[in-house]
């Protein structure tokens, strides 16, 4: 699976998310936005090379995962780092440690 084509699938679920919700269905509305934004944030993490397609079964529903690794990239990245300050970023991060993983799946 390359990034394009899981961006492509993003974009198909964000589609579906907006149809669903435009005819009341607001519980598979919000399944497929749900989908797409996975697909959108592993698209990303692959085009940057923060994984590989071979992390993609281990990561799963599980974005905790993921977030070491964007912190990383963001305070690293030039480009990024100018546009969120670290304090903040930091702030962020560690209210996402006290998440249980659950909470991010299964609703």
């Amino acid at each position: 699976m390359n990034t394009d084509y899981l961006f492509q699938l993003s974009f198909e679920d964000l589609k579906v998310s907006k149809l669903t919700y435009k005819n009341g269905n607001f519980s598979n509305s919000l399944y497929h936005f749900h989908q797409s934004q996975e697909k959108l944030i592993k698209s990303i993490a692959l085009k940057i090379n923060l994984i590989e397609e071979k992390d993609l079964k281990k990561i799963s529903h599980n974005f905790i995962k993921l977030y070491d690794k964007y912190i990383e990239y963001i305070k690293t990245s030039p480009i990024v780092s100018n546009l969120i300050n670290e304090a903040d970023l930091m702030d962020i991060h560690e209210k996402s440690k006290q998440l249980e993983p659950s909470e991010f799946v299964g609703f």
